[in-house]
C-alpha cells in the first residue's frame, strides 16, 4: 500500500514510519521540519520526503496514495492556546482541505488523529468513544470541528 503521511517527523509520525516499512508499505511523508535536529535517536526515512506546510499540498502530492495518514497539527492543547487563529487554520481548516483533496484524488482511506483532549473534563476517569464531547481548549474544539466537518460532507 502507498501511504501519505503528514507530521512524519513528529512524535508519533517517526514511530509510524517505521512501522510502516517494516510491513512494506510505501511512505511519502510530508512535513514542514520544525523539529528538525531534536531527534533523540535516528529516524527511519521516509522512502519520499516532502518538506513542506500541510497546507500546501496538492493532487499532485496525493495522486496514487491508497491511504492518508494524517498528523501533523499544532500537537496539544497548551500550544494550541498561544494562537488559536493559527491552530484552528492548522488543525481544522488544513485538515477539512486536506480530506477534501484526499476524496478528489480518489485515496479511499483517510485516518485523522485527535487526542483524548477532546473529552475535556469528564464526569469519570474511564471515558471511551462512546462518552460525550466535551473540548475546552483551541486544539480540542479545532479537532471536533474537523469531524462534525467530515460527517456533513458525507
Amino acid at each position: 500500500m502507498k501511504v501519505f503521511v503528514t507530521g512524519h517527523k513528529g512524535y508519533i509520525g517517526a514511530h509510524l514510519v517505521d512501522l510502516l516499512k517494516q510491513t512494506g508499505h510505501t511512505v511519502t511523508g510530508c512535513d514542514l521540519g520544525l523539529f528538525d535536529g531534536c531527534a533523540w535517536e535516528e529516524i527511519v526515512p521516509a522512502d519520499r520526503d516532502l518538506r513542506m506546510d500541510v497546507r500546501d499540498v496538492t493532487l499532485k502530492e496525493l495522486a496514487g496514495h491508497d491511504c492518508i495518514m494524517h498528523l501533523a497539527a499544532i500537537s496539544n492543547d497548551p500550544m494550541g492556546e498561544v494562537d488559536a487563529a493559527a491552530t484552528y487554520a492548522i488543525n481544522r481548516d488544513a485538515s477539512i482541505r486536506l480530506a477534501q483533496l484526499a476524496k478528489k484524488a480518489g485515496v479511499p482511506r483517510y485516518l485523522f488523529a485527535a487526542s483524548c483532549s477532546a473529552y475535556g473534563a469528564g464526569k469519570k476517569l474511564d471515558l471511551d468513544e462512546g462518552d460525550p464531547l466535551n473540548p475546552l481548549t483551541a486544539y480540542a474544539k479545532s479537532k471536533i470541528e474537523n469531524r462534525a466537518s467530515s460527517v456533513r460532507s458525507g
